[in-house]
């Protein structure tokens, strides 16, 4: 959008609609943008779909996303929209948009866009915070490991992985600290630490 079309629209929606409009009107676009990724991950990824929180079909209409082609076009071209709707709602609220979103995109984030998922999953864990949801912040510091991994960043990885398998612990979420352990496992093969590496994996 056109800087001055942005600032007349923002301007507009700001001295002609209330703030109830408003929020209104950004509720709608958070839960459009949560169920078009939800659709289009289960399109991505059919086999992980149970592992995925389930998201309401939105009031307002969704595009048609029947094969991988068009799912994969729909993600890569609004991946930017994505990940500023998770800041959002972690700024503004509603909080648990930016969480969804953190579970349903890792898989699609991990697959070479790992600054973007690095950004969505840092507020993701912000809004969990806030709202003192312990498996929503174990999952966002589950996608930061294998992403900040990617980006040769070792130390934080393992770091989060740490952090994500505390939270898991506390929750009680045995599929999580599975998981966790499993890609500490792998962090510490990749570090030469072959003993603590084995001693992830068996406690996977």
């Amino acid at each position: 959008m056109h800087d001055l079309l942005r600032a007349y629209a923002s301007h507009l929606a700001t001295t002609q609609e209330s703030g109830r409009d408003r929020r209104a009107a950004q509720q709608r676009l958070f839960d459009f943008y949560l169920a078009t990724a939800a659709a289009a991950m289960d399109v991505l990824y059919p086999d992980e779909r149970s592992q995925r929180p389930a998201v309401d079909r939105p009031a307002t209409p969704t595009p048609t996303l029947t094969d991988r082609e068009s799912a994969r076009r729909w993600l890569d071209t609004e991946r930017p929209n994505l990940v500023a709707v998770a800041a959002c709602s972690a700024t503004h609220g509603p909080p648990n948009h930016a969480v969804h979103l953190s579970t349903i995109l890792d898989r699609y984030l991990e697959s070479g866009h790992y600054a973007d998922a690095v950004d969505l999953h840092t507020h993701a864990h912000r809004a969990a915070r806030t709202c003192g949801d312990l498996t929503g912040q174990g999952w966002p510091l589950f996608g930061l490991g294998p992403a900040s991994l990617r980006l040769d960043r070792y130390g934080q990885a393992a770091e989060h992985l740490s952090l994500a398998l505390l939270r898991f612990r506390q929750a009680g979420d045995g599929t999580g600290q599975a998981r966790a352990l499993n890609n500490l496992g792998n962090v510490e093969a990749l570090r030469g630490h072959c003993d603590a590496a084995a001693a992830y994996h068996q406690q996977a």
